[in-house]
């Protein structure tokens, strides 16, 4: 092997380390912040539904609840929605959360009715 491809090799195989580590630093950083703006995303939408839903229950309107999970424009693919009375059993479920509950909850129904 000549010189020059021994000193090239030299330069060239630590600093292709050196950029698959910034490269892999870089990566990991924007996953992170990414995953925390869809977690922040996701409180937002929480909690504007809350205030909706809150508004239904003291109005004790399970339709509304219902339709208001209709109309937020969440897929029920990705999303879910549950709400429970005092004594922790669920009153209505929509979309995952559905998905997840027993049998007997029913979608945009009330429960154990």
């Amino acid at each position: 092997m000549s010189l020059g491809t021994k000193l090239t090799l030299w330069l060239l195989i630590p600093l292709l380390l050196v950029l698959i580590f910034f490269a892999t630093v870089t990566l990991r950083r924007e996953r992170d912040v990414h995953q925390q703006e869809v977690w922040e995303e996701a409180e937002r939408i929480a909690n504007s539904l809350a205030i909706s839903i809150g508004e239904a229950l003291r109005r004790r309107n399970l339709a509304d609840i219902h339709r208001i999970a209709e109309e937020s424009a969440l897929e029920q693919s990705r999303f879910g929605l549950a709400v429970y009375d005092p004594q922790g059993r669920p009153i209505l479920t929509w979309g995952l959360a559905a998905a997840a509950a027993s049998p007997q909850v029913r979608i945009g129904r009330p429960c154990g009715s």
